[in-house]
């Protein structure tokens, strides 16, 4: 599991998650994801 802030200027791109059976509450966190083993040495290309 990967998680991205994404930041330009002064603000960040964030998610906001609602109550779950893991989180007995509503959160903001980063954008997330898988990512795969041959792309931890370059995500930016899979931003693309």
């Amino acid at each position: 599991m990967a998680t991205a802030f994404l930041i330009h200027q002064d603000n960040m791109l964030m998610m906001k998650k609602e109550k779950s059976k893991i989180f007995n509450f509503e959160f903001w966190g980063g954008i997330g994801g898988h990512i795969e083993s041959n792309e931890l040495n370059s995500p930016m290309e899979k931003l693309q």
